[in-house]
């Protein structure tokens, strides 16, 4: 994938000095890491999560399914309830690094979500980092408002975290059929009830 990356990727005149998201760079990125420690991915994201965090529900989107893993279902507006289950082929499931391709519950969320904003970046990190990119605050996988947000869908699961800055407080919710507003609203609703 990074190799193909690498071949695919062009920069071109048009929108340079415009904001624009792309997992790209993250792919590179991925690739600069790979190269020089002469880890995969997996362990890379063993030893720096995982490991320390003692993450017990982490997988990754290609692994086989275990029992405690839950499945993701197509949502169908018109009853409100999850249809067929959602079927990730192996390509799919190997097609991005980082996002999308990662597994957890609520538990190793926040533990991970927690860790970078208090103890794996320093302060001039995390500045860097969630520098906004763009008016919509998105900077670094959040959007930094009066609390950092972030919200992700697909293989049939939708999810929204929102954290404290000092990632003493959030309110996480999973849900495994990608409904869509109704789910965001309520997270919006419990965000003001129970953060500062």
């Amino acid at each position: 994938m990074v190799n193909h990356a690498v071949a695919e990727a062009k920069q071109t005149a048009t929108g340079n000095g415009t904001w624009h998201y792309s997992g790209l760079n993250f792919v590179l990125l991925s690739g600069i890491l790979i190269k020089l420690t002469g880890q995969t991915y997996a362990q890379l994201f063993a030893t720096t999560f995982s490991t320390p965090l003692h993450l017990t529900h982490t997988r990754f989107a290609y692994e086989t399914p275990t029992a405690d893993m839950a499945t993701g279902y197509h949502f169908v507006p018109a009853t409100q309830r999850p249809g067929r289950p959602f079927v990730t082929g192996a390509a799919l499931a190997h097609a991005e690094l980082g996002t999308g391709q990662v597994y957890m519950d609520v538990a190793d969320l926040y533990r991970v979500e927690a860790a970078i904003q208090t103890k794996l970046l320093t302060p001039a990190e995390k500045q860097t980092l969630f520098t906004p990119g763009s008016v919509s605050t998105y900077g670094g996988g959040l959007y930094h408002r009066t609390v950092d947000a972030a919200n992700g869908y697909g293989y049939g699961f939708q999810s929204h975290m929102r954290i404290s800055h000092n990632g003493q407080d959030a309110v996480i919710v999973m849900n495994n059929s990608a409904m869509g507003k109704p789910l965001l609203s309520a997270t919006v609703q419990l965000t003001q009830m129970y953060l500062p």
